[in-house]
């Protein structure tokens, strides 16, 4: 039995380059759909705790939810570049400090991420796509 190529690999090879930056596309997508277009329908998410051991490159998340009830998450930085618009806790639908989401999301995360040690926020973020 001959196997048939299921696709031509010269033409498919993507750089990781693109393959990362479709990603990005992706997860801006899913997070654009979540709060309706518009950024202020997010909760603010932040992360000012002194204990936390990636303290010093650790920023604040907008978060939405999913229609399965999934938290999207999208670095406040990272909207910022892209709207080109201040943000502020003031200016999104509530603001939740990092501690509460852990409770109200435990079992969540329990499930989701990898290590006790690490922040669940930027585990999270990296495993959504």
């Amino acid at each position: 039995m001959r196997l048939i190529p299921f696709f031509n690999f010269e033409c498919a090879v993507m750089e990781v380059k693109d393959v990362k930056e479709n990603q990005k596309s992706n997860e801006l997508y899913l997070f654009m759909k979540a709060v309706r277009g518009n950024w202020h329908n997010a909760l603010y998410l932040s992360c000012r705790q002194s204990t936390c051991t990636q303290h010093e490159s650790c920023r604040d998340f907008l978060m939405a939810v999913d229609a399965e009830g999934h938290p999207i998450l999208m670095p406040v930085d990272t909207m910022r570049s892209l709207s080109g618009e201040d943000i502020e806790p003031g200016d999104c639908l509530g603001t939740m400090e990092k501690r509460k989401f852990e409770t109200l999301y435990s079992l969540y995360i329990e499930w989701h991420t990898v290590s006790q040690t690490d922040c669940p926020l930027r585990q999270l973020l990296e495993t959504q796509t």
